[in-house]
């Protein structure tokens, strides 16, 4: 349900979140793997901070696009440059 007068946001938030979080977490797990860092402890900071910027920069990024079809695409676009940097290179 939405309220009156809202229109199209709820719809247009929940994409933007859900596509940019999952994003933001492809990210963190590849910079987990191969952020070049000796200590694993250096390689989860990078990989938190620096998905936590990307998650704030592609939610932006996909809530102020112009109509609700362009924030679905804004926000997953990553996903389709993640995901198979994370299937096919993420093994090691």
């Amino acid at each position: 349900m939405t309220a009156a007068g809202l229109g199209p946001w709820p719809l247009r938030i929940a994409l933007a979140l859900s596509g940019s979080l999952a994003s933001s977490v492809q990210l963190a797990l590849l910079l987990v793997r191969h952020y070049p860092a000796q200590a694993g402890l250096e390689r989860l900071y990078a990989a938190v901070f620096l998905a936590l910027a990307f998650f704030v920069t592609v939610l932006l990024w996909a809530l102020l696009a112009p109509h609700s079809k362009a924030v679905g695409w804004r926000a997953a676009a990553w996903l389709l440059l993640f995901s198979p940097a994370l299937l096919w290179g993420g093994g090691s």
